[in-house]
């Protein structure tokens, strides 16, 4: 699938069909979102890089199974008046399976699944629901997409705020991403950086 991009009219590859997609133009550099099947432009305030540079398109494998980086992106938030920024790369499999891995100073590399979405109808969240049971929250933090490169099977148009629940239990990392009324819940763990780095 192509489209025109509407900043310069040149042809940009949309490489899967989705609903909802966000797409870098690779003549002009213009982020290109489709939403309500109409594409909109938007310009991020910065162009931060992601902390290691992977590259897009890459090929590698982890915990034996091989993935295409499909995209990166870059967040930053406020965590107890201490600014964090971490990346994140999405990962896509032969089977069109996607894994999110995320990298930052703190957490190091986080291999993470997408468990479910579902809205939410209270104000306040006192713990997070998992497979495992309702774990309490160690962490939380708001955070901002800054940058992203790629392909996203999703509209970044109208991201705003975020907020990420976190909790830690037999080494097996739980995050509850909340925007707006609708909460998303993902699983990871751990990853060695020579696996990333040999991958």
């Amino acid at each position: 699938m192509y489209i025109d991009c509407p900043s310069c009219h040149q042809t940009t590859l949309i490489p899967y069909s989705h609903e909802e997609f966000s797409v870098r133009c690779k003549h002009c550099h213009t982020a290109i979102s489709s939403v309500n099947e109409k594409l909109k432009t938007h310009n991020f305030l910065t162009e931060i890089k992601p902390l290691i540079p992977l590259k897009m398109e890459q090929t590698g494998s982890l915990l034996g199974r091989t993935y295409k980086i499909m995209a990166s992106s870059v967040y930053q938030g406020m965590h107890e008046d201490t600014e964090w920024t971490w990346s994140e790369w999405l990962l896509m499999d032969n089977n069109q399976e996607l894994k999110w891995l995320s990298f930052s100073m703190e957490e190091g590399f986080l291999l993470f699944d997408f468990i479910e979405s579902y809205p939410l109808n209270f104000k306040s969240i006192q713990k997070i629901p998992t497979p495992e049971g309702e774990l309490p929250i160690i962490d939380h933090i708001t955070a901002k997409l800054k940058n992203f490169e790629g392909y996203l099977p999703w509209s970044t148009h109208d991201f705003h705020t975020y907020t990420y629940y976190s909790s830690i239990i037999n080494k097996t990392y739980y995050s509850l991403e909340v925007f707006h009324n609708e909460a998303s819940l993902f699983k990871g763990v751990p990853i060695n950086p020579l696996e990333v780095e040999s991958g």
